[in-house]
């Protein structure tokens, strides 16, 4: 957990906080696979992503994990996307 938060402090943070500041830009996170933090291994549940940036609206969300991830699936059935390839489209598309 605390190597979870240092990244989003050190790193995420600051690149979102640059990228808003030089204006237009998208910024896209995700892991290569789930590892939800209570079972401490990888599990073929849904990846979870976040996107920011010009033309991304928010959605309801207020943190980044599988809880989250499911909950936004539920919100907008559209966030489901179970081919990887497709989720270029949505990033770079809107």
């Amino acid at each position: 957990v605390r190597s979870l938060e240092s990244i989003d402090r050190d790193i995420v943070g600051p690149l979102h906080e640059e990228l808003e500041r030089r204006g237009e830009y998208r910024l896209f996170i995700s892991p290569d696979h789930p590892t939800p933090v209570g079972i401490k291994t990888h599990t073929r549940e849904l990846v979870p992503w976040t996107a920011a940036g010009q033309g991304i609206a928010p959605d309801a969300s207020t943190s980044y994990d599988e809880r989250a991830a499911e909950q936004s699936v539920q919100r907008d059935p559209s966030q489901k996307i179970l081919e990887g390839w497709r989720l270029m489209d949505k990033i770079i598309g809107g």
